[in-house]
């Protein structure tokens, strides 16, 4: 940068030369003065010009290396922070499947605790599937019906409708004292299922 300061100095006295020459010049009307103070004028528009475009250069070549930077950094955050897909989200919850049978048809991560406080899924499955993953932990099972299974429908999400499983649905459930756990609404063939995972 300090060629660039050595610029503006010789343009800004280029310039004041310029104007003290014109204003003599002018005042005792001698024509070499007027014409000094055009060269002055000319060389001064000319470093000014020279010592811009190496300053626009020299910011250029920083504001890229800055921006290549910054996308290092935020492309890394962003790695950290990547949304997962659905089948992610439920082999996270409950490790791979072994029958292939499930279809994750909607999805809510949980992203930030506290302000996201539920996993939300709403999958087709099977009987097999269904037993598998109910198997490791102590769910207490029960059934609801008519308003009780009404009442449940988007008490999360716009699309969390337990009541579209049947008359009838069965209800995991395994909660802590802090009411993190798990819920598991199915209907009674076990091919399709709502679950909530609560860590808040």
């Amino acid at each position: 940068m300090e060629e660039i300061l050595y610029g503006v100095l010789f343009t800004a006295a280029a310039f004041v030369a310029g104007v003290v020459l014109l204003v003599f010049g002018v005042s005792k009307k001698k024509n070499f003065l007027i014409v000094a103070s055009l060269i002055c004028f000319l060389l001064a528009v000319i470093s000014g010009g020279i010592t811009g475009y190496r300053f626009v250069s020299k910011s250029y070549q920083k504001a890229r290396y800055a921006y290549q930077q910054g996308k290092r950094v935020y492309g890394a955050i962003g790695d950290a922070f990547k949304l997962r897909t659905g089948v992610e989200i439920y082999t996270a919850l409950f490790g791979s499947q072994t029958s292939e049978c499930v279809e994750v048809v909607h999805y809510q991560d949980q992203l930030i605790p506290k302000i996201d406080y539920a996993i939300i899924l709403h999958v087709r499955t099977c009987p097999e599937e269904v037993q598998r993953i109910v198997s490791p932990r102590p769910f207490s099972a029960k059934i609801l019906t008519g308003h009780w299974l009404a009442g449940e429908d988007r008490r999360h999400t716009d699309w969390f409708l337990p009541s579209t499983l049947g008359d009838s649905v069965i209800v995991y459930e395994d909660f802590d004292e802090n009411a993190n756990g798990q819920a598991i609404y199915t209907n009674r063939e076990k091919t399709e299922a709502y679950i909530v995972d609560v860590l808040d």
